[in-house]
C-alpha cells in the first residue's frame, strides 16, 4: 500500500527537503 502526501510549500528548497525525507520513509510524494 502506498501512502501519498501532498506538500504545500512555497519555498522550493524546503519542498525538496520534505520530499526527500518523506520518500526515505516510504511515502509517495506527488
Amino acid at each position: 500500500m502506498s501512502r501519498i502526501i501532498a506538500i504545500v510549500e512555497d519555498e522550493e528548497d524546503q519542498r525538496e527537503n520534505y520530499a526527500d525525507a518523506l520518500t526515505a520513509r516510504g511515502f509517495t510524494v506527488q
